[in-house]
């Protein structure tokens, strides 16, 4: 290109809209499955004490995210204070995918469309979390995000780290389905250090016991050719 004046040039939200593929993968229920597993990976990462997340899927588009802590700060110094949903790749592709996305926290309420913030609100006082995605239809067509799919991803989101609980629930019509993934310390650093045998073993599948408390944990890493 001779002429710099033809280079456009995009702001964040526009380029992610813009190329989806390249932030979360696609544009199907993969990309949105891709989207949560970041974002819950992301959100488990900042924090240094116990934390508790809960997803609700209320439709194939609308999702509510409430993400708590026993010690109240912790929420305010990893997200808040951090300016964590303007600076990290993943809240800023879940506020650009949105075509509405919000974050209350402590009586202040944000909200963005399709990554642009239009308001900022007082709204209930409250130490959680709140944030709801309403993702945009105009980009994710036909989506029809599979429960159990979602799950398992998470399932090993939250059995590698230590200070999470994670929640799903699906209240979809014609679904009930709540799941609690909260694994002991001991497990997890168990599958830590199954998971470095695992990659140098000649075996194709590896199975580990362990009895934590009064509950028997059995992990099976698999794999073939």
């Amino acid at each position: 290109m001779e002429n710099k004046s033809e280079i456009e040039v995009y702001e964040y939200h526009e380029h992610i809209r813009l190329r989806t593929g390249m932030y979360i993968g696609g544009v199907d229920d993969r990309g949105i499955l891709a989207l949560i597993k970041g974002l819950t990976d992301d959100i488990t990462g900042r924090v240094s004490s116990t934390v508790s997340i809960k997803y609700t899927i209320l439709d194939n588009y609308n999702i509510e995210l409430l993400i708590s802590s026993l010690q109240s700060d912790v929420i305010h110094t990893s997200f808040i204070a951090t300016d964590y949903f303007n600076q990290n790749i993943y809240p800023l592709s879940a506020k650009a995918l949105c075509s509405s996305f919000s974050v209350s926290y402590r009586g202040q309420q944000q909200k963005f469309e399709k990554g642009v913030k239009v308001s900022s609100e007082a709204c209930s006082n409250s130490d959680v979390l709140n944030i709801k995605l309403a993702i945009d239809k105009s980009i994710f067509s036909n989506i029809d995000l599979d429960y159990y799919l979602l799950c398992r991803t998470l399932y090993y989101v939250a059995i590698l780290n230590p200070l999470s609980r994670i929640e799903i629930e699906d209240k979809r019509e014609g679904h009930n389905n709540l799941l609690a993934l909260n694994f002991p310390l001991g497990i997890k650093s168990h599958f830590r250090r199954l998971c470095t045998v695992a990659y140098s073993a000649a075996k194709k599948e590896i199975i580990i016991e362990r009895t934590v408390g009064s509950n028997q944990y059995e992990i099976c890493i698999g794999w073939g050719d």
